[in-house]
C-alpha cells in the first residue's frame, strides 16, 4: 500500500525524536546505590526499632523513640526501593528521610552509650544512616535528568 496521498494524520511529536536521549530516562547507577543504601538502612533502622521493643522496657521520654525507628524504617525500605528506579519524589522524600533516620539513630546511639545499653545494630544503624544521608542527596541530579526524560517521552 502507498500512503502518499492517504488521508492519515501524521503524528507530531511534541519534542522531535533527535533532542530525546532514550539512555537518560534509565536510572543511573548513582541513583540505584542510593536507594539501595536507603532501602538497608530502613531495614537496619527496623531491626533496630524491633530489637528495642523487645528487648528494652523504657519507662522515660525515649519509649517513643522504638516506634519513630519502626515507622522511618519501613518508610526509608519503601522510598529507598522506588528512588532505585530514579523518581524524583523518592529522591527528595529520601533526603528528608536520610536526614530525619541520621538524627534518630545517632542520637538513639548517643543516649543508649550514655545509659549502659550497647548494641551492635545500635551502631550499625548509626552509621548506615549517616551513609545514606551523604549519597542520597548526591542522587538527585540524576533523578532530575531521568524525570525530565521521563516526561520529554511520554508528552
Amino acid at each position: 500500500m502507498n500512503f502518499v496521498g492517504s488521508k492519515m494524520k501524521e503524528f507530531n511529536s511534541p519534542a522531535d525524536d533527535a533532542s530525546i536521549d532514550l539512555n537518560a530516562a534509565r536510572p543511573g547507577f548513582m541513583v540505584i546505590i542510593a536507594g539501595a543504601v536507603l532501602a538497608i538502612t530502613g531495614i537496619i533502622t527496623f531491626v533496630g526499632g524491633v530489637q528495642l521493643l523487645v528487648v528494652l522496657n523504657i519507662v522515660t521520654w525515649a519509649f517513643v523513640v522504638p516506634y519513630f525507628m519502626l515507622i522511618l524504617g519501613v518508610a526509608a525500605s519503601i522510598v529507598g526501593g522506588v528512588l532505585t528506579r530514579a523518581r524524583l519524589w523518592a529522591a527528595l522524600v529520601g533526603v528528608i528521610l536520610a536526614i530525619m533516620l541520621a538524627l534518630v539513630t545517632v542520637g538513639w546511639c548517643i543516649y543508649a552509650i550514655l545509659h549502659g545499653f550497647l548494641s551492635p545494630l545500635c551502631f550499625i544503624a548509626a552509621g548506615a544512616s549517616i551513609l545514606s544521608t551523604l549519597v542520597v542527596p548526591v542522587s538527585l541530579p540524576s533523578a532530575i535528568s531521568s524525570t525530565r526524560a521521563r516526561r520529554a517521552l511520554y508528552s
